[in-house]
């Protein structure tokens, strides 16, 4: 599956988590080992990330809704 969306800056900065679920959801089909990987509006890579402990644990960590199983995916951005 893939899932897009568009986030703008109105008044100030703010912080961003997302999170790629899977293992973790109680549904049939679910991915088992999902990945994230977050593009500018010219398709240049800014961030991935397969297994959200892996890169940026403790700021994702830090947001309070961490994904629960380490396969799933996160990445963390601010402006």
């Amino acid at each position: 599956m893939i899932g897009g969306f568009i986030i703008t800056r109105q008044k100030g900065s703010g912080t961003v988590l997302i999170r790629g679920l899977g293992p973790s959801l109680p549904v049939n089909g679910a991915l088992a080992d999902p990945t994230l990987e977050l593009v500018d509006g010219n398709g240049n890579s800014l961030a991935s990330n397969d297994n959200w402990r892996d890169t940026q644990e403790v700021d994702i960590a830090a947001t309070g809704i961490p994904p629960s199983n380490a396969l799933e995916s996160g990445i963390v951005g601010s402006q």
